[in-house]
């Protein structure tokens, strides 16, 4: 059974996002971690309200809990 998404956190400042200029003067958030999803849009204008189920950093996440953060 995969994770869920972690509602306690964003994506905003994982090293696996690159900001690129979108429509209208808005910058996209693309995440490039390794992955089927790579490029998938995390934000625009502002984040998802949560780090999605299927991101690679979430990968043993119930044996960190959090830790170093």
């Amino acid at each position: 059974m995969s994770a869920g998404a972690d509602w306690s956190r964003t994506c905003e400042g994982c090293a696996h996002i690159v900001n690129e200029p979108g429509p209208k003067d808005v910058l996209w958030a693309r995440c490039f971690a390794p992955g089927t999803r790579r490029g998938y849009v995390v934000g625009n204008g502002r984040f998802l309200p949560y780090i999605p189920a299927w991101c690679p950093m979430m990968q043993g996440k119930e044996a960190d809990d959090g830790a170093g953060k």
